[in-house]
Parts: C-alpha cells; sequence; structure tokens
C-alpha cells in the first residue's frame, strides 16, 4: 500500500461511504503512511468494523489463522480397506441383489395395491346431521336478496326463521313477510 493506493481508496470512499472493507483499508494505509490524520480515519474504521479484534489484526498484519499441525495422517487403500472390514461398515450380508433382480422380482410377483372397502360409507346427505342443517346461513341481507332476484317464496322462508331465531324483531320480519305476501298477490 502506498499513495497512489491511498488516493484510489479515497476515491472508493467517496462512491461507497459506508462500505467498512474499503474505511478500514483506508485507515490500514494511513498507518502504513504515518500521516498526520491517521487516528481520523482509525476512529471512523472502527466505528464501522463489525469486529474490533478483526481490525485490530488487519491495521497490525496479524494473521489470525490457527497454525496448521505439520503431521498429517497417511492412509492407504488398504489400509482403510481393512478398517472397513474390521467395523463392518458398508457390509449388507445377505443381500446381493442387483438392478435387474429386483425389476425381474417385481415383473414376476406382479404387486398390487389393495384398497379397503367400507360397506358402511355415509352418503352425503347422511353425512349432513340435523344440527348441521339447522345451522343454515340466514339473514336479512340474505332474504331481500332473494326477494329482488324473483325468489320471494325463499325470502318469506328466511323471515320466518329469522323470526324464530330474533324473537324481539318479530313484529319487524311479519311486516316482511305481509308486504312480500301483498306483492305477490
Amino acid at each position: 500500500m502506498d499513495a497512489n493506493s491511498l488516493k484510489e481508496l479515497q476515491k472508493l470512499l467517496i462512491e461507497y461511504p459506508y462500505c467498512s472493507t474499503i474505511k478500514i483499508l483506508v485507515a490500514k494505509n494511513h498507518h502504513l503512511l504515518n500521516t498526520k490524520d491517521k487516528s481520523v480515519f482509525f476512529k471512523q474504521a472502527v466505528l464501522y468494523a463489525p469486529d474490533r479484534k478483526k481490525f485490530y489484526s488487519v491495521i497490525n498484519d496479524i494473521s489470525d489463522e490457527p497454525l496448521i499441525q505439520n503431521h498429517i495422517p497417511v492412509y492407504s487403500i488398504e489400509m482403510l480397506n481393512d478398517k472397513v472390514e474390521n467395523t463392518g461398515i458398508g457390509a449388507t450380508p445377505g443381500i446381493e441383489e442387483t438392478k435387474d433382480d429386483l425389476i425381474n422380482k417385481f415383473i414376476r410377483e406382479q404387486p398390487r395395491v389393495k384398497f379397503r372397502v367400507e360397506e358402511d360409507i355415509p352418503d352425503e346427505e347422511d353425512m349432513l346431521s340435523e344440527s348441521e342443517a339447522e345451522q343454515e346461513f340466514v339473514s336479512e341481507t340474505l332474504a331481500e336478496i332473494y326477494y329482488k332476484q324473483g325468489n320471494p317464496a325463499k325470502a318469506i322462508n328466511i323471515y320466518e326463521k329469522l323470526n324464530l331465531k330474533f324473537p324481539e324483531k318479530s313484529s319487524y320480519f311479519a311486516a316482511q313477510i305481509e308486504k312480500i305476501k301483498k306483492e305477490i298477490i
């Protein structure tokens, strides 16, 4: 890192002002060049650094990678085969079928999916219990819609059900039923 790289990094910093990596590299460059503004750039870089320990290690060129041990065990294929045979891993005793054997067995046996037939399957009508039938959706709006669509019988039927459901409004529902009956006749 030198003065030229510092200029390039400062251009990038203007273009990407919130990039922590660029701020850290600018601070490192100022540290290496020992400029008078290095403390200002250090303070900014530390604020944007996600990890201060990493920041310290980057600035001071400290490698944070653990040392790799020189001892790497070497195994030959024969040694691995011996270990697999001794442990029994990978061996499936008694099963030596190939794909062709499986296909031939499938063709020979011709397996079928068996469905259970239940004789007591209720019809759709039986499934509706009396309580569900009584919980039919009724409202004044639905009655008005039926009346406007030219179904006065359905509208009267809904008003009668509403009359039973809401007895406090029975006079209103009775008036609506009478109104519909007068217009029919």
